[in-house]
């Protein structure tokens, strides 16, 4: 497994951002639907650097099977590799479109995402994080897609 696939994966946990939700009319709450397990399907990258930062603006698609992620109805997630390896990724609400995660239980130290897309079927998840590097700000914009 790539780094770039790991480093998605943990995004999940580690996110930041606020965006529109999209999802089925008869879909229910954001909530109840996410509760279930889901396959990884896609993760988009798209990183975009300032000229003359050295750095090179991107936008790519990479397939992204295999791995498992599970949104318990307790409130609790867990992640599974193309290994077979699970793991427990602590804890999750959903208030709209916000996707709220954190390892402790009273949600000190929270990370949150966005769902994009949420239909019985189909769940994007997206991330926008940034950095400096040499004093240049490179921002990066995360689409990880999973299905059932």
């Amino acid at each position: 497994m790539s780094i770039k696939k790991l480093l998605i994966g943990l995004f999940v946990f580690i996110s930041v951002t606020q965006i529109s939700c999209k999802k089925d009319s008869d879909s229910g709450s954001n909530s109840s639907l996410i509760v279930g397990k889901w396959n990884s399907e896609s993760i988009r990258i798209k990183t975009t650097a300032p000229s003359g930062s050295g750095e090179q603006s991107s936008d790519e698609t990479d397939t992204w099977t295999g791995e498992t992620y599970e949104f318990r109805s307790n409130g609790t997630t867990q992640s599974c590799t193309i290994g077979g390896n699970c793991f427990e990724g602590g804890y999750y609400k959903v208030s709209g479109s916000t996707l709220t995660f954190s390892e402790n239980s009273d949600f000190s130290n929270p990370s949150t995402s966005t769902i994009q897309t949420l239909t019985k079927n189909k769940l994007v998840i997206y991330l926008k994080d940034s950095e400096t590097i040499n004093g240049y700000n490179i921002v990066y914009e995360y689409w990880a897609t999973y299905n059932r």
